[in-house]
């Protein structure tokens, strides 16, 4: 979850000629999870993670409709988010929210195996690796990241190539040598 602090916003009257406050200012929640995707991905029929292609509108939509948790937060009091407000909340959704890092081998990964991860496939993954339902609240890099140990875990051992095996064999051949002298 990510707080910020918006700052009051005041607008100048010419018929009045003085400074009107049309956002107080005040703390908002922000949630950037499964559930916040899915509702977003409802609206625009798109894959959020391919972030590539969200517009700045598409991308502000996400923020103030799907991501505030906070109630009755004014349109007015988005116009007052800084640029430092951006750049946390940019930091936020790019943040992996866990400790786990995935070292994959180069040639793990056969081309053409990528695709967009969408709401519903992340579900269907959540469901296969049988991982509560009520996880689509947690940060979505971080159940993203559940998703992709839970099918490194799951997936059978790989061979180990020729080379590795000489390496493997040799190294134990070496071992064996040195405790019998």
């Amino acid at each position: 979850m990510l707080r910020l602090s918006l700052r009051p916003l005041e607008v100048w009257s010419e018929e009045r000629e003085e400074f009107l406050t049309i956002f107080k200012g005040g703390d908002v929640e922000l949630e950037h999870s499964l559930y916040t995707v899915a509702l977003w991905e409802a609206k625009h029929k798109k894959a959020f993670a391919d972030r590539d292609g969200l517009t700045r509108e598409e991308l502000f939509d996400y923020i103030k409709e799907c991501m505030c948790v906070t109630d009755g937060v004014p349109q007015e009091a988005w116009l007052s988010l800084t640029n430092g407000d951006i750049k946390k909340i940019s930091e936020y959704l790019q943040d992996d929210a866990c400790a786990t890092k995935i070292y994959r081998h180069s040639d793990s990964r056969k081309p053409g195996k990528e695709e967009t991860m969408t709401a519903e496939l992340a579900y269907f993954y959540m469901a296969q690796f049988n991982i509560p339902f009520e996880c689509e609240h947690w940060h979505f890099n971080r159940l993203m990241k559940l998703i992709d140990v839970a099918a490194i875990k799951s997936s059978p051992p790989q061979k180990m190539g020729k080379k590795a095996s000489a390496r493997y064999q040799h190294s134990l051949n070496m071992q064996r040598r040195a405790g019998r002298m």
